[in-house]
């Protein structure tokens, strides 16, 4: 199973960075963002509690990747757009939305068994799906965001 940790770091000055780190490297970085935007993205990413679909769970990594990864940001988008389906798929995509251009996308899927999640990686390039503690992500994304808010109500204070 691959590791997988995040962390928050800044300050209201510099700017806030979001990072996942996958078996120690960088999967996917935010640039230095405005702590309120931040907070909405990493916000807008944790809508949902389970992101369990057993239409999905029988399908390869590469065929999921390119199925999510035309959904949300190629020519299939286009086409499914209208698709009632539209919120079903949405809770598997976990970039959080971000007023810079950051180099991948990131989805994960809930899986059957409950033992692990499959988190998937569009960087351009090819990359095998990886495997993670099933809640590993959500668990730390609800981290982050504590750390961030933590943060934002100690540089009230001062």
């Amino acid at each position: 199973m691959n590791v997988l940790q995040m962390n928050v770091t800044g300050d209201d000055q510099a700017g806030w960075t979001w990072s996942v780190q996958l078996d120690g490297k960088d999967v996917f970085r935010t640039k230095p963002l405005v702590r309120d935007d931040l907070a909405e993205a990493l916000f807008s990413i944790q809508r949902d509690n389970s992101r369990e679909n057993e239409l999905f769970c029988s399908v390869p990594d590469d065929a999921l990747l390119f199925i999510l990864d035309g959904y949300f940001f190629g020519e299939l988008n286009d086409v499914l757009r209208a698709s009632a389906e539209e919120q079903t798929w949405a809770k598997h995509l976990v970039s959080p939305a971000v007023p810079t251009v950051v180099g991948s996308r990131m989805f994960l899927i809930g899986a059957r068994d409950a033992t692990e999640d499959r988190l998937l990686i569009s960087d351009g390039g090819s990359q095998p799906g990886s495997r993670i503690a099933a809640g590993r992500f959500d668990e730390l994304l609800r981290s982050a965001r504590a750390r961030l808010e933590q943060r934002s109500s100690e540089s009230d204070e001062q």
